[in-house]
Order: C-alpha cells, then structure tokens, then sequence
C-alpha cells in the first residue's frame, strides 16, 4: 500500500521559494464513490448490473503442486451464497450463506456455523454485488493512495463492509476495472490480483483471478457464468449444522 504522496524535499522547497513558486501541494486523490462508480459503468452500467439478482459461477483453480480444484458457486441478491469446491486428495468442501447463518462443512471438521473473524469474511465474501458494485456493497469506501498492479497504475481504495469487515481495492487509472483486492483473516493476508474480463449475459466480469497467500500462488479461471434461475433451496442450511446451533452448551 502507498500513502497518499506528497511533493517534499528540502533541496525541493529551496529552489521553489527561490524563484516565487507556490509550495507543492498534496496530491489531490479522486473521491472513492466517483472511483466505484467508474467501474460500475466500465462493466456494463447500472441497469445492466441491476438486471440479474441470482447467478452460478463454475470455476478451476490450479493450487501449488499442480493440483487443480473445481467450484460451483450459487449466489443470490440479499447475500446468500452456496460453493462446492472438489479438492484432489481432500474431498468436497461446502461453504454457504443463506441470509441469517453463515457455514462451512469439511471433511476435517464437519459442518460448523462460522462466528467472530471468520463470519465477518464469510458476509463480505456472500455480498452479491462486491465484484460489480462496491458502492452498493460496501458501508464506507475511502481513496487512500495509488498502487501498481500488473504494472499499470490503479487508485487504492480501502471499503469497509457492513459486517466490519474490511478489504482494499485497486481500480485501474484508464480503465476504470477493479484490478486487485486484499483482505486479512486474523493474521492471514488474502491478495487477489483480477484480470481478463470477459463479457457474461451483458455484464463484464474477471474471467482470471491469481490469489497470493502465505506466499503461494493459485490461479482460478472462470470457465461459466449463468444467470438462468435456479432452485433456492440450494442455499438452505445443512441439517447438522442446525442440529449443533440448537444443541445445549456445556
């Protein structure tokens, strides 16, 4: 991250006070609504982005080693959100939201609704509208400075979402695209560096996303965007989960 930038230097300021020059000034950082509104309308616009309020993401995505996992993701407008990923060697990995109760099931631990850190990233990660309309999606957005990212420069923008969560976004300076985010999870750093946009039903969305963390790199490819409805059941809470939130604590 790069703090907003200023025009210092003592060798600076003497010539300009030299020959009359104003002082240099702090840069002027464009607001952070104006920077999320760009990328709304560089994907589509508004009522294209408004259009659709259920869609089904299918994706691979290449771990260290060259394993490669797949992931079905449901996701629906008022946050609910279903994923089935496939892991060679593990087994199926479920994860969903359906409005109230965040989740997950493993093949380690079982299935367990999620509480503290990891709710707070499981409601960001359920907002429908985090890739398409950060405006929308996010409590509070701030312009904090400017980042490179793929080597081209991007406005650095750190949102809060209503959880508390919090994330920080690149927009790409020409484009207008979201270009990266970066999320922590206790003392995990999450960077996801997104690029080729491809255009789904209308709307153009990152069809190739490289996460960094703890080091490593996975690259994840959207092979499918569907936006063709589907049954809501899919986002129903697992019955063991329910069975253990209702179960009496010692």
């Amino acid at each position: 991250m790069f703090a907003r930038t200023f025009f210092r230097g003592l060798g600076l300021a003497t010539v300009l006070a030299a020959v009359g020059a104003p002082p240099a000034r702090a840069q002027q950082l464009p607001p952070a609504r104006e920077i999320a509104e760009r990328h709304v309308q560089a994907i589509g616009g508004r009522p294209a982005v408004a259009r659709f309020q259920q869609r089904r993401i299918v994706s691979e995505t290449t771990l260290p080693g060259g394993v490669t996992m797949t992931a079905d993701a449901y996701q629906a407008a008022s946050n609910r959100t279903f994923v089935r990923t496939e892991i060679p060697g593990v087994g199926t990995v479920l994860a969903g939201h359906d409005g109230a109760v965040a989740w997950s099931s493993d093949p380690a631990r079982g299935a367990r609704a999620l509480g503290g850190s990891e709710l707070g990233e499981a409601l960001r990660q359920a907002e429908f509208w985090a890739y398409l309309d950060p405006a929308a999606a996010y409590r509070s957005l701030q312009t904090v400075g400017e980042r490179t990212v793929a080597g081209r420069p991007c406005w650095e923008v750190r949102m809060v979402h209503a959880s508390g969560a919090e994330a920080h976004g690149c927009f790409d300076k020409e484009s207008g695209l979201l270009a990266w985010t970066s999320t922590e999870t206790g003392a995990m750093r999450l960077d996801v560096t997104i690029s080729e946009y491809r255009e789904f039903d209308g709307i153009r969305m990152p069809s190739r996303m490289v996460t960094s963390i703890l080091g490593q790199e996975m690259t994840t490819t959207i092979t499918s965007v569907s936006h063709e409805p589907f049954n809501p059941s899919v986002f129903a809470v697992p019955a063991e989960v329910r069975a253990r939130q209702a179960a009496p604590r010692n």
